[in-house]
């Protein structure tokens, strides 16, 4: 069969050849009956990615962030670290929710990391634990004592996570594993939505930025908030007097060209209650380098390696699409290369500024 006609698996062992194929944790037992909890979801989108690795991005995220969580080496890590371990249907749910920030601290758990950085992850996983609370409303789950990944996905009946304010879209955690572990504090600024999605956060010697998915502050459509904060010392940085700037729906599509390589430069300006904000993200060959201004402070500089712009190219395509479901990856991505060609002068190539308003 070739790779552009991959069926949609219809049992346990064609789940596990596939996910073998793309390099994908492989589920137990147990861990196939929570993905049936994702329905026809998980099915379909293994076969997308099946059929063209290179392109399905989203799709990829997806699967890694699900399987991720209902891996048996997971609740191994978390166990062994002395945490509670979730339902598998819960922990599904936190991967989604959190996608490389999760990833990243069972990484951390699961290698020989440093023992600050491990301390840190161990923090940020036992808060997540304890938001949807662990061993008091959804119970707990013993961790694997044998891998058997041959079964079907099974139906099974778990009880759907309690309907709470604290759970829906609390705030997110907003440090890295190598950072003192704490939440985002509510803020009041228009240039902040107080409804966080998923975060990624880079961080430099002198400040860090932050992604975040997100509504707009009309509530009209998905957007993206990029937030800079500057280095207090001892990987610890100054989040509650960060810069702001939520992204117009014109200019996420001309962010995301930068990133995908369509544009060399893009400076976005006039954001704020007076116009203040600004900022200038630029493609330098090896790295994207991001500068954030506003009237009255210094300008923060965070370089962003090409291994962190993936999630964060990911996180902006994601975004496009929830604000136009009749269009897929490739048909996003065709219309921001159009527009980006439009965007940068002909003769010069030159950035133009994007302002807001």
């Amino acid at each position: 069969m070739s790779q552009n006609t991959v069926e949609i698996p219809s049992s346990g062992k064609e789940v596990r050849e596939l996910l073998e194929k793309l390099k994908l944790p492989i589920p137990d037992r147990d861990g196939m009956a929570a993905l049936s909890s994702e329905g026809a979801e998980f099915a379909q989108k293994l076969a997308e990615a099946a059929r063209s690795p290179n392109m399905a991005v989203l799709q990829l995220e997806y699967l890694k962030d699900v399987t991720t969580a209902v891996a048996p080496e997971t609740r191994e890590a978390i166990a062994a670290a002395g945490l509670e371990v979730p339902l598998l249907t819960a922990m599904i749910e936190i991967a989604k929710e959190e996608g490389e920030s999760f990833r990243k601290a069972i990484r951390l758990l699961q290698k020989n990391a440093a023992d600050t950085d491990r301390q840190a992850a161990v923090t940020y996983l036992g808060q997540l634990f304890e938001q949807i609370g662990v061993g008091e409303h959804i119970g707990l789950i013993p961790t694997p004592t044998a891998r058997q990944t041959d079964a079907a996905p099974q139906k099974r009946e778990d009880n759907p996570l309690p309907e709470s304010p604290d759970q829906q879209k609390t705030p997110r955690i907003e440090s890295s594993p190598n950072d003192k572990v704490r939440q985002i504090p509510n803020n009041n600024s228009p240039e902040s939505d107080r409804r966080y999605g998923q975060s990624i956060h880079v961080y430099g010697s002198k400040n860090a930025v932050c992604f975040n998915a997100g509504m707009q502050r009309d509530k009209t459509a998905q957007t993206i908030n990029v937030e800079s904060a500057q280095a207090l010392g001892d990987r610890r940085y100054d989040w509650e007097n960060k810069i702001a700037i939520q992204l117009t729906q014109s200019e996420l599509p001309l962010v995301l060209a930068l990133f995908m390589g369509e544009i060399k430069e893009i400076r976005i300006t006039s954001h704020g209650a007076s116009n203040e904000k600004s900022m200038t993200i630029e493609n330098q060959g090896n790295q994207f380098f991001l500068v954030m201004m506003s009237k009255g402070q210094a300008a923060r500089a965070t370089p962003i390696p090409a291994m962190e712009a993936y999630p964060i190219t990911a996180m902006f395509i994601d975004q496009l699409i929830k604000n136009n479901p009749a269009l897929g990856a490739s048909q996003v991505m065709a219309l921001v290369r159009h527009f980006a060609k439009m965007y940068v002068t002909p003769r010069s190539q030159a950035p133009r500024e994007v302002s807001n308003g």
